[in-house]
């Protein structure tokens, strides 16, 4: 790449760690390599922003010496900050992104309980045929899947251990050691450095 006129869309715009006037490194589409931009052009360079740039070669670097902006960025879509309900925010239904994150966080939990099932032995499989033993895999990763995926709406664990706390407030329901028998068994060399 040479010196000229170039003419694109900004598709990188980083710091320019030797610039004392807040320059920035830039990168177009139309022009092949990166480019440094004086700080005083440096507010004209944004992500997807439409740029005409003269760029002059100054050793082995180019620089740009004119800048003309052709159009502004778009600015990128922002989650709303409130009324998620009503999907603004640049298009973006979050309400249903956020169920489809949380189904896809369920899935993935039941696969890993259905795993720890089969590893154990919990999960009995029979001896039929592997498309038989697919389909019981798949049943149970389908029923866990469902079982997850409501529990985050009804909070469901939280509720479970609620109810048996308020079944039997005496009964521990965190088997094994206490806080303090937890610290009691960390036993420090004092002699070690650190």
């Amino acid at each position: 790449m040479s010196a000229g006129v170039y003419e694109g869309r900004v598709k990188w715009v980083g710091a320019d760690s030797y610039s004392k006037d807040g320059g920035v490194r830039v990168k177009i589409d139309g022009c092949d390599e990166f480019f440094n931009v004086p700080g005083r052009f440096a507010a004209v360079f944004r992500k997807g922003a439409e740029v005409k740039v003269k760029l002059v070669q100054k050793g082995k670097k180019l620089f740009a010496e004119n800048v003309k902006q052709l159009a502004a960025a778009q600015p990128e879509a922002e989650r709303p900050s409130s009324n998620r309900a009503s999907g603004s925010g640049g298009g973006v239904d979050w309400e249903k992104k956020d169920k489809a994150i949380q189904y896809q966080s369920s899935r993935k939990d039941a696969i890993e309980l259905v795993s720890l099932l089969l590893a154990n032995g919990a999960l009995p499989l029979g001896s039929g045929k592997a498309d038989s033993k697919a389909a019981i895999i798949l049943g149970e990763v389908d029923r866990y899947t469902g079982k997850f995926f409501r529990d985050i709406a009804t909070l469901g664990a939280v509720a479970r251990d609620e109810e048996q706390r308020a079944e039997d407030p005496d009964v521990e329901l965190d088997a094994g050691d206490s806080d303090d028998d937890f610290n009691d068994d960390l036993d420090f060399d004092d002699d070690v450095a650190f």
